[in-house]
């Protein structure tokens, strides 16, 4: 019986600490290892006892999710539209992105021909062309994986290494990089269809003649698993992007791949040889992408950002310019984890604020147009004047009342002019006093009698 490990060396304790450090340090910026990561994705299928695919490289996840689908509507044009169907599609392509991507679509049609070839899309086309879907099963190995790690952890580590083991490489988040956290945060299930600019499907629909957008219609119907007659013809185009509804497979802050993958590489740990090689190739894999799809027939990969800007709290955001920036030139702008369209940098109308739904854009809206000047320039209601300061009111149709208290203070400059300041109270205030006691937490009442006083 061998005896449990109960403290490490400093020189253990040290390398951990800067095991941690340097994996928590990667910006994922640089080209993504090809050669490592293809070799990784073959241990893995063949763990699951499949055959290693061909493997195709997205330049940005919004690329990988627009190529699965291209991909299946190439492979699957149906006979009464013919092989005209590519050209058809490209020619009416008004964005550069999407044109690239095409392309993209096209080269690699070209390039795998071992990919099936089936005669029309039905409710089962995808699985036609790209077999099952075999991420969540490779997933659930990795997990299993780590269970086994963290039994074997359980077993041969006394309680004060199982100390060292936390707060060394697992403390803070599961040791995930700044950005790796950040980006995750930005691929939410609220936020990813707006990640992916719009649905993709919708987008790519607003670009097409009529005829060929009743092709993708029709298409579209075909392989939702409900019926969707009912809903808008983009809508139903939507139906043909699955994976934009997927969550992304690495950004998992729980599955603790390196923390596992250090231990596996520096202690005995009591796992099998397969055991072994699979964490490491999963390592590979956090290291060097950001998505992946496993299907029986074909791999597609994501490759991280050559940009990832955040915060101090890990949210992605940029003062200016995009936060997440792709190999493909796919950008997202973010402020404060919320994203923006890009419209927004090149500046805001009072037209644009008004119109936009959601309320937390609408709010960085106002913050960049300027909040003094959106009351002026949008005609707010004065609903309140007196020696207390000035107070605005600005409906919006599907958001609660703006209102702006506007104070001058007291004390001039070294000019003698004096700085207005604008303050954004409740709803539910009527008058500047009221707005002024608010700002201290105080009744209108309990403010007169503090000032009296």
């Amino acid at each position: 019986m061998s005896v449990a490990i109960e403290r490490f060396s400093s020189e253990q304790e040290s390398k951990m600490h800067a095991a941690a450090a340097e994996w928590t340090a990667i910006a994922r910026a640089v080209p993504a290892n090809r050669e490592a990561v293809e070799e990784s994705i073959t241990i893995i299928y063949r763990d699951l006892k499949l055959n290693p695919p061909p493997i195709i490289w997205c330049e940005s996840h919004a690329q990988l999710v627009v190529i699965h689908t291209l991909l299946a509507l190439l492979k699957v044009a149906a006979p009464a539209v013919g092989p005209s169907l590519p050209e058809r599609i490209k020619s009416q392509l008004t964005d550069p992105w999407w044109t690239h991507t095409f392309d993209r679509a096209l080269e690699e049609l070209d390039q795998k021909k071992e990919l099936p070839t089936i005669k029309q899309l039905d409710a089962k086309g995808f699985e036609s062309v790209y077999g099952r879907r075999r991420t969540g099963a490779a997933v659930n190995r990795r997990t299993a994986v780590v269970s086994a790690i963290g039994e074997s952890l359980e077993k041969e580590f006394g309680l004060p290494a199982k100390i060292a083991v936390r707060q060394h490489l697992i403390q803070g988040r599961q040791a995930e990089p700044a950005l790796v956290v950040g980006i995750m945060a930005a691929f939410t299930q609220r936020n990813r269809n707006q990640f992916l600019h719009t649905d993709p499907g919708v987008w790519l629909y607003s670009m097409l003649d009529q005829d060929t957008k009743e092709i993708l219609v029709d298409a579209g119907t075909n392989v939702s698993d409900k019926d969707s007659r009912g809903l808008p013809p983009e809508q139903r185009v939507a139906q043909l992007f699955p994976l934009s509804k997927e969550t992304v497979n690495l950004m998992r802050l729980s599955d603790a791949t390196a923390a596992c993958a250090f231990l596996v590489e520096n202690f005995e740990v009591a796992i099998t040889e397969n055991q072994r090689s699979l964490i490491l190739a999963w390592l590979c894999l956090k290291r060097n992408l950001l998505d992946f799809e496993f299907f029986d027939n074909v791999c597609l990969v994501s490759e991280c950002p050559i940009v990832a800007s955040t915060n101090d709290t890990g949210q992605m955001h940029a003062d200016r310019g995009a936060a997440l920036i792709f190999r493909d030139s796919y950008q997202v702008h973010f402020n404060n984890g919320i994203r923006i369209p890009a419209s927004v940098e090149a500046g805001v109308s009072i037209e644009d604020i008004d119109k936009q739904p959601n309320v937390e854009v609408r709010r960085i809206m106002i913050q960049r147009y300027g909040l003094g000047k959106y009351l002026a320039d949008s005609n707010a209601q004065l609903i309140d004047r007196d020696e207390f300061g000035t107070l605005y009111k600005k409906s919006n149709s599907n958001d609660e009342p703006l209102v702006v208290l506007k104070v001058i203070n007291s004390t001039p400059e070294a000019d003698g002019t004096r700085k207005e300041y604008l303050l954004r109270v409740p709803p539910y205030i009527t008058s500047a006093k009221e707005a002024v006691a608010w700002t201290f937490d105080l009744s209108p009442e309990e403010y007169s009698l503090a000032v009296e006083t």
